[in-house]
This record gives structure tokens, sequence and C-alpha cells, in this order.
């Protein structure tokens, strides 16, 4: 159910215009360039990300996201999964920004972002 919240957060975030630094969030998995699941625990994820509220604190951030509205817009473009035996990274987001980063090494460590 948590996750169910995350991902309505993020949608919300996205539709609401509410969206820094370049995620797309996108309902279909062929067009992700990563598939992410959302943790309810900190000790879970591979990554920690606070979702920031303008665009200029997440610029070339791998722990700072910034929901944009538009595909051309995003650095990277991500599916959100249910499951985590398919996800490409799983995340928790965290409301304090100094908590955000990388919890253990990931092939993915600082190739989110342009």
């Amino acid at each position: 159910m948590i996750r169910s919240v995350f991902a309505g957060a993020i949608l919300l975030a996205v539709s609401s215009g509410l969206s820094a630094g370049q995620v797309f969030v996108t309902t279909a998995q062929w067009d992700a360039s990563l598939k992410v699941y959302f943790t309810q625990y900190r000790y879970e994820a591979d990554l920690v990300v606070y979702v920031a509220p303008e665009r200029y604190e997440a610029l070339g951030k791998d722990a700072i996201w910034y929901y944009v509205q538009q595909r051309y817009q995003a650095d990277v473009r991500v599916f959100v999964t249910t499951q985590r035996y398919n996800a490409d990274l799983k995340v928790f987001v965290t409301p304090h920004r100094y908590e955000a980063g990388w919890r253990r090494s990931h092939p993915w460590t600082g190739r989110l972002f342009k």
C-alpha cells in the first residue's frame, strides 16, 4: 500500500506541475530508461531520493529528483514497478535533502543525469 502511495505521490507531483532535475515518469515500460521500485524502508533502497521543488536544485544530481511533465525535458525516463525483482533501481523517498544519496555501489551511479 505504501508503494501505491509513493507512486501516487509521484504521479500527483507530475500532474500538478510541482515537477526539478529532470525525471519523467512514463506509463509504458518499453519507453523507460530505468525501472524503479519504491521501498517502504531506507535500508532496502539502493538510492535515497529527495524530490526538489525547483529544477535548479536537482541539476546533475542522482539523489535529488525534479519531475518534469514532458518527456523531452527529462534526463531520465522511469517506469514505476510494483515488483522489487523487476526493478533496475530500488528507491526510498526522503523529506530531507541532507539524507539523499546512494546507499551502496550501483551500476547506475553517476549515470542518471546529464
